[in-house]
């Protein structure tokens, strides 16, 4: 039994990244991760300490296999695969031989690579521990139900960061992220978590994976021009090592780095020059425990002792940074390694175990399995995991059966932590807040300063010690609590001095006058000396009670445990899912057949050939489509369409799937074999990665375009200020963050953000929709799926939300047919991006012929027909049954739905280009001449059998087409308008003006002897001089419409990028001059005619109200040409209707006002002997 145990137990398979690319040179060179390595020797050790303990696993010996990674997806999947399928024959320990049994695999690191393996490993129900993969996305039981981990989800991580931003009263900060699962999903929850505390973010960086020169330097750039002096990062070490050497070139010292888990305890990627510019960082970093023995066994490490144990020669010459190359030359530039090097005492971050934290997590993965292994052990008949208590077969350990004692373990380490998985496998969150402290020689001592729980409920998770923090640069004064208790006294004490100053002034002017009676003496007590005596009684009144405030309870640095900072993340247990027919996606399928057949019959495009195909439904699930895919290509499949086709196909080439997230996980998979795959409506730009998807092509547009079309038409419209709706999958998560970015470059605000979960918890969707209601945002851009929008509409009906003008996506612009009536009414007015549509020719005919009576057979039609007719086709069905039964009859052409209709061919063309495309690939293959062709010296493929990565060639040489998009354009005649019918209206207001001055000017010289003026200023000279005036600015105006009118006209403005926009411009620059001028000079001349007048005998004078008018007429439009030229978009027409406003409520309030005061309140003075007095 000792010895059947002992190979059976090989359990441990690592997936570590010991190695990763440099990007420096030319061509990337390999470099060991010492951390990485450590944390391989951490698992090796705990197998060894429990294969050593005679109680855990007695008479089991744990084996091991490791695989290197090399920080790349690709490598990781490839490696997992190995260790499952029994490819890697060798194992650690003499005593086992042969393929190993892999139930289980620990790693990986990284959550990018974790998600590509898990999704793979989960199809096999094949366990994965992971100790660092932290992306909340991971969290997704049903779609990663054989993952588990033993680092929190960082769902707590940007809850907690949130928590610290707003505690330290940092309301303006930026965001740094990696351009990987981790950075997005981690950016996305952080700003999730932003949103309504009051921090505000002023930009969002991505570090890209290709480590480019002038994208670092331009991220850069943006840290250091931004007002921002917080840096919130999320971001893996090699990614920000790039941003630190470059923020050392730039000399970028006065920001605050606030760091996550992946380096807030790690200098390993911080160059010396680089760390004094991180002094102060403060960073969350996971628990830290001390574990017994691993220093001195990492310690052993000797190429002498262990020359042939894997990655050991590596290790050493990466830390002691020598040559142990057998042909090594004095001449080289790299000293020669003895092999005798002090490893304890200079082995830096590989024999560093002053902070075993990740390490800590390796530690406790392997003792969760060897935990797991000993309850099966134990396990009593009747008393088991399965179905009535049923026990494991534990002669030969199966991964189903270890993934049900995983998720149930629950056990205490030899540290003294208890461990345990929640529901979705997730272990609990604690977190250690971290201080950099640097000292004057450059060495950082990580010093713990408060602590993050999320056991222990709202408002009480954060602790932290502010008199233990030392800061980052930025700061001019630092956060501490002299600054809180000066912040309210020192302005209370400032402004009572203020106001008591200007109190007893006004006590003293009012007493001088009371003073002037006889025999009054008042003025005695209110001299110099009592009146400095009232200012500092006053004073003194306020210093008492700041003191008093300070003594008592003083104002300090304290968290504020409001409900708008409580627990926001809520795991909830769905239901499930109602299984349903999509008929918008089955008549794709049914379109990629008709042009199959469509094919076969033409003569000149594949001659000789017929083309086949087989159909796999996703069910809209990752793991579903991942299964489907796999058995499509490895051959589990055997019925093809057409009767002289047998046995497992050969498929060189996939279509679809239709959701982005899908065709990640299965472009991930199949890249690693070079299978071809042609999306036509996966549209996330994170698939545009032809490094990671190399073997993916696509015929629907990327969602960058999408995003920048969106952030255009916003910004044409003058809609700045919106909402933004997005699903909770990689194609709502991905165009956010690009449309977001978009949005800030356009200078666009978004009021919230709001992401629609999966599980479609009514919660959730209530309260998005309350959002929107109460939002005063009229704009909701979306991006999501159909199925998500049809559920946040629905509640959005129920609401009665009515007042809101939505943009949509090419996902659901033109399926409105998706959606009830209810629903079509308020989204009336809805403007949408939609793909190229294209009229196909026999298809609607072809849709037409669906029958459950002529093809009784066919998958899918039963459902299908039953979907459309809300009948049964059931062969049991009964006359009490609430649904009707069905005839097969049925007209489907005419109440065929969504199925049948032809008139909006969009994402259905692409379907068509897409079998066309793998199509014209095969016929390019055979129609190659030797000597032409695209490999290795002009070599023709082989079309006997076609092979996936020969097809992936030609595919990539087949030109796709890109949908163009149409905006309409604004009527002429109300740019026409905007400027002659103001100019023309204020020519008459203004010389109405101008000769009512003249009157009253020429009115007091009239009354000199003999004088006659008068005569040439009676009523009709007066409307003439009016007419005449208002002439002038006519004809200006004509000769502005007719030689070249304001019309609606392209401008590509800078400040909106490269783009085409439909503006109201004034077309000759002259003829607006002139009209504005004109209006000028008639109000110039008004004014100085009216100054003088000013002073001009009788009250019957008008002229000192019209001077008044006309200085603020003139006040007005000076200062209107400065900011009309300045201000663009709607803010061009704001400045103009304040303008035109202010200065005729300026005419009408001074030249009418006094006329009105006289009339209302002093009716005695409204008589011809006042207005005669002098």
């Amino acid at each position: 039994m000792q010895q059947h145990l002992q190979e059976l137990a090989n359990i441990a398979r690592g997936i570590h990244g010991i190695h990763w690319l440099s990007q420096s040179g030319a061509m990337g060179l390999a470099i060991v991760d010492l951390r990485s390595y450590r944390w391989l020797k951490t698992m090796i050790f705990t197998v060894e300490e429990i294969n050593q303990d005679p109680i855990l696993l007695p008479n089991v010996t744990l084996g091991y296999l490791v695989a290197d990674t090399c920080l790349a997806e690709g490598t990781t999947l490839s490696a997992a695969l190995t260790l499952v399928t029994g490819q890697e024959e060798t194992v650690s320990g003499a005593e086992c031989n042969g393929a190993p049994m892999v139930p289980v695999i620990i790693g990986d690191a990284r959550s990018s690579a974790s998600i590509v393996v898990a999704d793979t490993l989960g199809v096999f129900d094949i366990p994965m521990v992971s100790y660092f993969a932290s992306c909340a996305c991971l969290s997704d039981s049903r779609r990663f139900h054989s993952f588990m981990r033993t680092v929190p989800s960082d769902a707590f991580q940007a809850k907690a960061m949130a928590r610290l931003l707003r505690l330290l009263d940092w309301t303006w900060v930026g965001v740094v992220a990696g351009d990987d699962e981790y950075g997005k999903s981690g950016s996305q929850l952080l700003l999730k978590e932003l949103e309504g505390t009051g921090v505000c973010v002023d930009y969002v960086e991505v570090i890209p994976k290709s480590h480019s020169h002038s994208r670092i330097r331009r991220i850069v750039e943006r840290i250091q021009s931004s007002t921002a002096h917080v840096v919130v990062t999320f971001a893996i070490g090699p990614d920000l090592e790039v941003v630190f050497k470059e923020m050392e070139v730039q000399n970028v010292t006065n920001r605050q780095w606030i760091a996550t888990e992946a380096w807030s305890t790690s200098i390993q990627y911080s160059v010396p020059a680089s760390i004094p510019l991180l002094a102060g960082t403060i960073g969350f970093a996971l628990r830290r425990a001390d574990i017994q023995g691993l220093g001195a066994f990492l310690a052993q490490l000797s190429p002498v002792k262990q020359p042939n144990e894997a990655f050991v020669k590596d290790v050493w010459e990466e830390i002691f940074g020598c040559s142990l190359a057998q042909d090594w030359q004095p001449s080289s530039k790299t000293p020669k390694c003895t092999g005798s090097e002090n490893v304890e005492k200079h082995g830096r971050i590989y024999t560093d175990v002053s902070q075993l934290r990740v390490t800590y997590n390796v530690y406790k993965a392997v003792y969760a399995i060897a935990n797991a292994i000993h309850n099966m052990m134990t396990c009593q008949p009747g008393r088991g995991l399965f179905e009535d208590g049923e026990c494991p077969d534990v002669t030969r350990i199966k991964p189903r059966q270890l993934l049900h004692y995983l998720n149930a373990v629950n056990f205490t380490t030899p540290v003294g932590e208890l461990v345990y998985f929640e529901d979705n496998g997730e272990p609990s969150a604690s977190y250690d807040i971290m201080n950099w402290h640097v000292d004057k020689s450059g060495a950082v001592n990580f010093v713990q300063v408060g602590q993050f729980d999320a056991a222990k409920g709202p408002g009480q998770e954060l602790n932290i010690n502010l008199e233990k923090v030392i800061w980052g640069g930025g700061w001019a004064d630092q956060p501490a609590p002299w600054n809180c208790m000066l912040r309210h006294t020192l302005f209370g004490v400032s402004f009572v001095i203020c106001i008591a100053c200007v109190l007893s002034k006004t006590v003293v002017v009012l007493v001088a006058f009371r003073a002037t009676l006889p025999g009054s003496n008042l003025m005695q007590y209110f001299g110099p000396i009592q009146q400095r005596a009232g200012i500092f009684l006053c004073t003194l009144v306020q210093v008492v009670i700041c003191l008093l405030w300070l003594l008592l309870a003083p104002p300090l640095p304290t968290e504020s445990a409001g409900s708008e900072l409580g627990a926001r993340v809520i795991l909830q247990c769905t239901v499930g899912s109602v299984v349903g027919v999509n008929l918008r996606s089955y008549r794709w399928l049914k379109t990629m057949i008709f042009t199959v057949e469509e094919i076969n019959q033409d003569p000149a495009l594949l001659p000789n050939v017929t083309l086949g195909y087989l159909v796999a439904d996703s069910c809209l699930a990752e793991g579903t489509t991942l299964s489907a895919a796999l058995a499509l290509v490895t051959g589990q499949e055997e019925t093809m369409s057409g009767a002289e086709c047998s046995g497992a196909p050969l498929v060189p080439v996939i279509i679809g799937d239709a959701r982005s997230s899908a065709s990640i996980v299965v472009a991930d998979t199949l890249g690693v074999f070079d299978i071809p795959m042609v999306s036509y409506f996966a549209s996330c730009a994170c698939l545009s990665d032809s490094r990671r998807f190399h073997s993916f092509l696509r015929t629907v547009p990327s969602d960058v375009f999408q995003a920048k079309a969106m952030a255009r038409l916003l910004r044409l419209l003058d809609w700045t200020w919106v909402g933004v709706v997005a699903g909770d999958d990689e194609y709502g998560k991905s165009g956010v963050q690009l449309l977001l970015k978009e949005l800030e470059n356009a200078g666009i605000c978004v009021d919230y953000l709001e992401f629609i979960p999966k599980s479609y918890s009514q919660s959730r969707i209530r309260r998005i929709v309350e959002r929107i209601q109460s939002s005063t945002a009229i704009v909701v851009v979306t991006f999501a799926i159909v199925p998500d929008i049809k559920v946040l509409l629905k509640e959005v009906v129920v609401q009665n939300v009515t007042n809101k003008q939505w943009i949509a996506t090419e996902a659901w612009s033109t399926s409105i047919l998706f959606f009830d009536p209810a629903i079509r009414s308020l989204l009336s007015g809805t403007i949408g991006f939609a793909l190229r549509r294209a009229d196909i020719k026999g298809l609607g005919s072809f849709l037409a012929q669906l029958s459950p009576v002529k093809q009784p057979n066919e998958p899918f039609v039963k459902d299908v027909w039953e979907e459309i007719f809300g009948c049964s086709l059931a062969q049991d069905w009964q006359p009490l049954s609430k649904i009707p039964k069905c005839t097969g009859l049925e007209n489907v052409e005419k109440y065929g739905r969504i199925y049948t209709d032809v008139s909006q061919l969009r994402v259905t063309y692409n379907v068509y280009k897409a079998v066309y495309a793998i199509a014209n690939a095969i016929h390019n293959m055979m129609a190659c001449q030797p000597g032409r062709g695209l490999f290795e010296d002009g070599e023709c493929p082989d079309v006997t059998q076609i092979k996936p990565q020969q097809l992936l060639h030609y595919l990539n040489a087949v030109n796709f087409t890109t949908p163009v998009v149409f905006i309409g354009r604004p009527a002429p005649w109300n740019c026409m308008l905007r400027h002659t019918l103001f100019g023309v209206s204020f020519v008459i207001c203004i010389a109405c003006v101008l000769s009512k001055t003249v009157v009253v000017l020429v009115a007091f010289r009239a009354t000199l002897p003999g004088s006659n003026l008068m005569q040439y200023f009676g009523p009709i000279q007066q409307r003439v001089g009016i007419f005449i005036c208002t002439l002038v600015q006519v004809v200006i105006c004509l000769f502005w419409l007719l030689l070249a009118p304001p019309l609606p006209t392209e401008s590509a403005g800078a400040e909106l990028g490269a783009r085409v926009i439909l503006q109201c411009t004034v077309g000759s620059v002259v003829g607006f001059v002139l009209v504005l001028g004109y209006i000028g000079l008639l109000a110039v001349v008004c004014f100085l005619l009216a100054f003088f007048a000013r002073k001009l005998p009788d009250n019957f004078n008008e002229a000192q109200f019209i001077t008044f008018s006309m200085l603020i007429f003139c006040a007005v439009w000076i200062a209107f040409v400065p900011a009309y030229i300045s201000s663009p978009g709607k803010y061009t027409v704001a400045v103009e209707v304040f303008a035109i406003l202010a200065s005729s409520y300026g005419l009408l309030l001074c030249i009418f006002t006094p006329k009105c005061y006289i009339i209302l309140l002093k009716p005695e003075k409204n008589t011809k002997k006042n207005m005669i007095a002098r």
